[in-house]
């Protein structure tokens, strides 16, 4: 009885998302780049934990807040001198 009470009350609660943190970084710059006829914003970040993997999915977060939450267009690689 106790088995059957415990699967129904898993049922009922919804699953908790769990976020695996793969990476942190920094945005040093922030610019617009002309594309066609749109401009798009772009962040220029440098990885200080982890790494940035274009596959996955990312979010942007300032002050506390999520300001962006989504996948990456492009990932480019510059080394700073």
């Amino acid at each position: 009885m106790i088995d059957d009470l415990k699967a129904e009350i898993n049922q009922k609660i919804p699953p908790e998302d769990v976020e695996n943190i793969i990476g942190k970084g920094i945005v040093q710059k922030e610019f617009l780049i002309n594309e066609k006829t749109k401009k798009i914003p772009v962040a220029g970040c440098k990885v200080n934990v982890g790494k940035f993997d274009k596959s996955l999915r990312f979010r942007l977060v300032r002050g506390g807040r999520s300001i962006f939450d989504g996948e990456s267009i492009s990932l480019r690689n510059h080394k700073v001198r």
